[in-house]
């Protein structure tokens, strides 16, 4: 073969393998175009997915904040509800105590005032029985004045016990809205001693004044007898239990004892009384505070100091 036929079929062998190069490249390339968009995961689904899940995770996350939020308000309000709770059982136990003490300091009041009226029934029944014996109880008058004045600033201080204390109790400031109530109840304590000093000077300027002539009276009357025997014991305050009755005796001059009974009735209390203390029952009765309790007694309740 010729050089020229030889460069003849190296042409025509490059030309068919350009164009078989050139098909196959642009079939390749149909291909590809023709390939669905299915087939392969796009970009932009992915970045959406990505920013789903980025959502679903924030929402979760809120979800739980909020969930926790509102288990904390709950949990706090079920705080408040039982501190207001526990405060109303507060308020409601002070307030038991302060009427079971105001009931205390109205009866003393009310039984120094019946002794007081005996005193004067008394002077009364002695100026009439001697009317020519130039009977002085100007002493004796004096001191009841004084004693009856007494017990009317103690019934006004008593009235405003209770509205102090109920101030107090909703006051911002208790501690000192209970000073008030405090100050109240002592200065009624005091009045209450000084009451009974005046009525124990009426008591001795009664005797003093009287004639020496009449114990007969005496023998029929035991009123005289009666206002000595107060001056002498200034309360007796019995406690009924379900297992025995005690009953504390305060003297004038401050002692104390304890007396003990089976009785629990007020009517065989101050028989009880009465017969132990050698006083009329209805000396006993006016000079007797009683309180039930629905319990035992225990060592504690025997304490008279």
């Amino acid at each position: 073969m010729n050089t020229f036929s030889k460069t003849t079929v190296l042409r025509t062998f490059s030309g068919l393998f350009a164009v078989v190069l050139m098909l196959s490249v642009g079939f390749s390339f149909a291909q590809a175009q023709e390939e669905p968009v299915g087939e392969r995961p796009a970009k932009a689904e992915l970045l959406q997915k990505r920013e789903e899940a980025k959502e679903a995770i924030e929402a979760n996350k809120q979800e739980r904040v909020e969930t926790m939020e509102q288990k904390r308000e709950e949990l706090q309000e079920k705080r408040e509800e039982h501190k207001a709770e526990m405060d109303e059982r507060r308020k409601g136990s002070i307030m038991k105590h302060v009427n079971r003490l105001v009931k205390r300091l109205n009866n003393a009041i009310d039984r120094l005032r019946t002794i007081s009226n005996r005193i004067a029934e008394r002077i009364t029944k002695l100026e009439e029985k001697f009317p020519d014996r130039g009977l002085d109880f100007t002493e004796a008058l004096a001191a009841l004045d004084r004693a009856n004045a007494v017990l009317d600033d103690a019934e006004e201080s008593v009235d405003e016990i209770i509205p102090a204390v109920e101030e107090a109790l909703e006051s911002d400031t208790p501690k000192e809205a209970f000073q008030k109530a405090r100050d109240l109840i002592a200065k009624v304590k005091g009045l209450l001693k000084d009451a009974h000093k005046a009525l124990r000077d009426a008591v001795s300027s009664v005797k003093v004044g009287r004639p020496s002539d009449d114990s007969s009276d005496d023998s029929g009357d035991d009123s005289s007898d009666d206002s000595s025997a107060s001056t002498t014991i200034q309360e007796f305050e019995a406690d009924v239990f379900t297992d025995t009755t005690l009953v504390k005796v305060e003297f004038s001059g401050g002692e104390k004892e304890l007396f003990e009974t089976s009785e629990t009735e007020r009517s065989a209390i101050v028989a009880a009384i009465s017969a132990e203390y050698e006083i009329t029952e209805e000396e006993a009765d006016s000079l007797l505070i009683l309180e039930t309790e629905d319990r035992a007694s225990t060592e504690e309740d025997r304490d008279i100091d």
